[in-house]
């Protein structure tokens, strides 16, 4: 009975988890910054990155927080060689 009430009580933290999730919407396009965005973001949080502006090549630091990233690649992603 103790092993179904742990299994129980894990399950209810990891749904409270994800229900507290958010969806942080970001467009480089308009002059948000996709490093501020994961640095103001809590973990769990999704950040749906959206083009156009999106640099390919840009470098951003995640760093422990368990995010996710969604994004569209821009018309010209991968770069001509």
């Amino acid at each position: 009975m103790r092993s179904a009430l742990t299994t129980l009580g894990a399950s209810i933290a990891l749904f409270a988890a994800s229900a507290s999730a958010d969806v942080i919407v970001v467009s480089p396009s308009t002059g948000d910054s996709i490093q501020a965005a994961v640095d103001a973001a809590s973990a769990g949080d999704t950040l749906l990155i959206e083009g156009p502006g999106v640099n390919p090549s840009a470098v951003v630091v995640i760093n422990g927080k368990g995010l996710m990233l969604i994004g569209e690649a821009p018309a010209n992603f991968p770069p001509p060689l």
